[in-house]
């Protein structure tokens, strides 16, 4: 912040060159003390009651007479001489008195108007004569002048110092946020500059692994469409399979229905050997009754004699055929022990078979149930792995577009970084903006003040002149 050097020393003198106070200890001076100090009480209350009204303010009595009495020290000093850089000092602390008090400086304006022209009245009237009242009406005019000149240059100053004061609070809380948020700024834009970075290592490694799982969901979908192909031959093949199980199934039940038959035969021609044997046992029976009434028929033949003879012939073919007999019958008995014997070989294998047709075909039966249920498992199989493929091609075909997200967001993050870069130049001439900004108004506010100094001083110079 820029402040212009003005010498306090100079001010005070020039100021008591140009109301023509060349001598501050003059006996003119001490005349208008002397008229002044007799007064000075109705002067102190001829000042609180027209400060009051102008005011708006309501004073008891006690009150009136602490704030006349207050005036009244202030008065006896005021107009004591000598009229030097000293009396200019007591005047400028009464003047920051009356600031630092907050109340309106028009106030006390108005009340000093009305005061001093009482002061005048009393001064003009105390001369002996026109040209003496007139002399001391000028020089106590030049002192109300200054008097006056000196509460407003004060009040002023003191409002500019109060100004600068809040001025450079404000200026240096503004620096202070600028500084801050500059570098607030500058450290997200590193940062930014940093998350960007990684950032970008992500979108490198996020689009390498979107190529493996695009190439591998590529892959997984010709895998499932050669799985999905040989599922289809497969329950192809399981069909093929049922069919020969269900036709095996179908001859082994012709297979057990004849073997069924043959046993019912087999047990037929069992009986019928049984029933054989019972003739051949009769046939046996017989024959040896018939080789004993043929022997019978030979003992009476010979009894007979002669006469016997050709009965005993006769007996003799009889016994002949019965040996006969009894041989063919002994045959046939034989023949039908081995024939009985292989009947019951041939029924227990027969029975063995028709088991063995029977299992077969329970378990071919159930193969073919089995083969049904894997081919409906294949059917649901090859379903799924149909839409496992189509899956696996629309991943393929969402990692792709993935990819196309991730370029997209790469260009981005590009153009993000070259704009962090241009919003970090951007954040460095802010805060040479600042500066400028902040020096220019402090300069302007300086330069400011003293120009409208020089107009109110020039104002009060001209109307006390």
């Amino acid at each position: 912040m820029y402040h212009t050097k003005i010498d306090p020393v100079n001010a005070r003198l020039a100021r008591l060159q140009v109301y023509e106070i060349d001598d501050p200890d003059k006996p003119v001076y001490h005349q208008l003390s002397d008229i002044l100090s007799a007064a000075v009480s109705q002067t102190a209350a001829i000042y609180v009651d027209q400060y009051a009204k102008v005011m708006v303010l309501t004073l008891n009595d006690e009150g009136r007479e602490a704030y006349v009495e207050e005036v009244t020290r202030h008065l006896l000093v005021k107009y004591r001489p000598p009229y030097d850089e000293a009396w200019i000092n007591r005047r400028e602390d009464i003047a920051e008195l009356v600031y630092t008090s907050r109340t309106d400086p028009a106030g006390h304006l108005g009340a000093l108007s009305v005061s001093q022209q009482f002061e005048l009245r009393t001064v003009f009237q105390s001369a002996d004569s026109v040209e003496e009242g007139m002399s001391l009406v000028t020089e106590l005019s030049r002192l109300h002048t200054m008097d006056a000149e000196i509460l407003l240059t004060k009040n002023q100053q003191c409002r500019e110092n109060e100004h600068y004061k809040w001025v450079a609070k404000q200026t240096e809380m503004f620096r202070a946020a600028v500084s801050d948020a500059v570098e607030r700024a500058a450290e997200q834009s590193e940062e930014s500059n940093h998350k960007a970075d990684q950032a970008s290592n992500l979108i490198r490694d996020l689009r390498a692994l979107a190529d493996e799982v695009s190439v591998a969901s590529s892959e997984s979908a010709a895998a499932m469409g050669d799985a999905a192909n040989t599922a289809g031959g497969l329950r192809m093949t399981l069909d093929d399979m049922t069919c020969e199980l269900s036709r095996a199934s179908q001859s082994l039940a012709a297979a057990t229905q004849v073997a069924e038959e043959t046993h019912e035969t087999v047990d037929d021609l069992t009986s019928q050997t049984v029933s054989i044997q019972s003739i051949a046992q009769m046939i046996q029976s017989i024959t040896s009754q018939t080789s004993i009434l043929a022997l019978n028929a030979r003992i009476e033949a010979a009894r007979a004699g002669e006469a016997g003879r050709g009965f005993s012939v006769v007996a003799s073919e009889i016994k002949g055929l019965s040996e006969q007999t009894a041989k063919a019958t002994e045959d046939i008995v034989s023949r039908l022990g081995g024939i009985e014997k292989a009947s019951d070989r041939a029924l227990n294998a027969n029975r063995t078979m028709h088991e063995t047709f029977r299992a077969v075909r329970d378990v071919t039966q159930s193969v073919c149930n089995e083969v049904t249920l894997q081919g409906t498992t294949v059917t649901k199989i090859a379903a799924s792995v149909d839409e496992t493929s189509l899956s696996a091609r629309s991943s393929s075909e969402a990692v792709q577009r993935i990819r196309e997200l991730v370029d997209g967001i790469a260009k981005e993050m590009t153009a993000a970084t070259g704009l962090t870069s241009d919003l970090k130049a951007q954040i460095s001439n802010l805060q040479a903006g600042a500066d400028d900004f902040l020096q220019s108004l402090s300069l302007n506010a300086v330069r400011g003040a003293l120009n409208k100094r020089r107009r109110e001083g020039g104002a009060a110079l001209k109307s006390a002149l």
